[in-house]
């Protein structure tokens, strides 16, 4: 039985990379989009920097047990500042940290 739940953990750890990698590559995007608007380029490039954190957290670390709630934190982080320069367009992103909370 315990094979299963690492099978499970190992999954779900893929599936946060792969919403950090998302994030990450979102935020690149802003910063292209953003270069005309000082204020909100120090948000992006705060937020490049915070979508990083995660990312290089799985690669370096091989106790990855605390790994879901730094994405979790970091993910809450992320959203803050996003609806802090962008305001109501980022209503929806609400949901993704619910969503991976509640999977395990």
């Amino acid at each position: 039985m315990s094979e299963i739940f690492k099978e499970n953990e190992y999954e779900i750890d893929k599936i946060l990379i792969k919403i950090c990698y998302c994030f990450f590559a979102f935020y690149q995007l802003l910063f292209v989009s953003t270069l005309s608007f000082k204020i909100n380029l120090i948000l992006v490039i705060f937020g490049v920097i915070i979508s990083l954190i995660p990312i290089l957290y799985y690669k370096s670390s091989s106790d990855r047990s605390k790994f879901k709630w730094i994405t979790i934190i970091f993910l809450i982080i992320n959203i803050t500042i996003m609806y802090s320069a962008f305001y109501a367009n980022v209503m929806l992103l609400w949901v993704i940290p619910i969503i991976v909370a509640t999977r395990f």
